[in-house]
């Protein structure tokens, strides 16, 4: 068990190393920044009439299911992130040869942990990202703030915050920094739930297509289900499950709580793991598939 853990992790800091070469990943972040910075674009403008800072907790508000015609953002953040982790089970050159080398299972483990590494990662960017696109107007606060407070109850919305809707229930039900953590943890688990499904199924069919259709179509349900306002759908949605405001107590309780969301997330986290330890198990019994050797 000490050898495998080693060998694991030296596998994951291979990837990670790897990492830094990847300038797909260093664009599409840069290019989710740009969109963001554009889509908040009115709201700076308000803060500078009005004199008004904004406070550091708009991160909630990013990943809100909402329908306008000029695009969703908590779709974009998703899609990014699978155009990052979609390449995973593709190994290069240097990378291959080091999983013959440490085995088959050190290798699915290693994976696992970087993409669990990845998401909390992104996650963090993506936060960093909701108070870098208000610059120079950010002041920290311990409440939502003015700004955020005059955009959820009066109609200055439709002049300065018509790309976002801000749910009131979210900031009645909970404290600012109480929703940025909740937000925080529901985006790494649906993000890190995304990433094993697009390496799973890539993984098992060897080919990145199967996994990249999937998981495009759990993100996609998600604006569905919110425009159709079926409470019953969103228990089988688990992208709508990142938005605190479709969860009770912001919803009623018709709708999923914030402890199945995240029960469901985390259970479906450890099912995919689960069948990657067992297919491991399956190729030590079976020796040799793939070009890979067991460990």
């Amino acid at each position: 068990m000490k050898g495998l853990f080693k060998k694991t992790w030296g596998y994951f800091l291979t990837r990670l190393m790897r990492l830094s070469g990847e300038w797909r990943v260093f664009m599409v972040l840069i290019l989710l920044f740009i969109v963001l910075r554009e889509y908040t674009g009115s709201i700076r403008v308000m803060c500078r009439m009005t004199g008004e800072n904004i406070s550091p907790y708009f991160f909630p508000f990013l990943l809100g299911d909402y329908i306008v015609a000029t695009g969703l953002s908590k779709i974009l953040i998703l899609l990014i992130f699978i155009i990052i982790v979609c390449n995973v089970s593709c190994k290069q050159e240097e990378i291959y040869y080091y999983a013959i080398r440490t085995g088959y299972r050190a290798m699915v483990y290693g994976d696992i942990l970087f993409i669990g590494i990845l998401a909390l990662g992104y996650c963090m960017y993506v936060y960093l990202c909701s108070i870098l696109c208000f610059l120079p107007y950010v002041t920290i606060q311990g409440d939502w703030g003015r700004i955020i407070g005059t955009l959820a109850y009066t109609n200055a919305a439709g002049q300065y915050g018509y790309m976002f809707v801000i749910p009131t229930g979210i900031m009645e039900m909970y404290s600012a920094p109480n929703g940025v953590l909740l937000s925080f943890v529901l985006l790494f688990a649906g993000c890190f739930m995304l990433g094993l499904t697009v390496y799973m199924l890539n993984l098992f069919f060897q080919s990145k297509y199967y996994g990249i259709g999937i998981s495009c179509f759990l993100i996609l349900l998600s604006p569905i289900v919110s425009y159709s306002r079926i409470p019953g759908l969103y228990w089988f949605s688990p992208m709508s499950w990142i938005s605190a405001e479709n969860l009770y107590p912001v919803q009623n309780t018709q709708y999923p709580s914030v402890s199945y969301a995240a029960g469901m997330l985390i259970a479906i986290i450890c099912c995919i793991t689960s069948v990657l330890s067992i297919h491991c198990r399956k190729l030590e019994i079976g020796g040799v598939q793939n070009g890979w050797t067991a460990d």
